[in-house]
């Protein structure tokens, strides 16, 4: 017990960190305070639509990803449901009309050719559609079905996490960086995530199919 504690507290802390690096490493891409990155080059004929989506999706990922947490914490959700609901309509409302159409508008422009823009427009869609169907299922009572959908919209947000921690480590291991290597990084970000998601799901009903968290 002891053990499983320490493993959900040591996963809280790198989700909340590496949340936080994310964000403020992101302001280095806000135009013109500090130029234009190398991540904004070729992107400047679009700085009318980009730059906004750039900064909604900075401004709103980290704070997503906190929460997010919070909304499957059982002692918030069983102690302060007004803060849960709260806190939910926050999450819900911040992807489904700035965060993801944000995310959207950056997956159309992203470097890496067509394989790199189809892998986060689907990543995008169906973050939005998760959310979306996570609000739908709590607005008609179904609250099996929220959680579920709670669940994989919350593994898609992580995917920004994921991204960045599976480059870091491919460069630590001597791995090369260029497109080709990208597009698999881009797509191992949030397949993966929402493999372990459905599986995890499939166990937990089997066992518990009103308890997912």
């Amino acid at each position: 017990m002891l053990f499983k504690k320490f493993i959900k507290l040591f996963f809280l802390l790198l989700i909340l960190l590496t949340a936080f690096l994310i964000t403020t490493a992101g302001f280095r891409h806000f135009y013109p305070l500090y130029g234009v990155s190398s991540f904004m080059q070729g992107k400047q004929p679009f700085f009318t639509v980009y730059l906004p989506a750039v900064y909604g999706h900075v401004l709103t990922g980290g704070f997503l990803m906190f929460i997010g947490l919070l909304g499957f914490s059982d002692f918030i959700r069983n102690n302060y449901i007004g803060f849960h609901r709260l806190t939910g309509k926050i999450y819900v409302g911040l992807i489904l009309f700035v965060s993801a159409p944000c995310a959207f508008v950056m997956a159309v422009f992203a470097d890496g050719g067509a394989p790199v823009k189809i892998c986060f427009v689907l990543l995008t869609v169906f973050w939005w559609l998760f959310t979306w169907r996570a609000y739908f299922y709590v607005k008609k009572g179904n609250l099996t079905e929220h959680k579920q959908f709670m669940l994989r919209s919350y593994s898609l947000l992580l995917s920004a996490i994921c991204l960045r921690l599976y480059s870091f480590f491919w460069v630590l291991s001597g791995g090369t960086k260029g497109p080709e290597v990208y597009v698999y990084l881009a797509w191992f970000s949030w397949v993966p995530n929402l493999i372990f998601t459905e599986i995890y799901l499939y166990i937990n009903n089997k066992k518990k199919p009103h308890n997912i968290y």
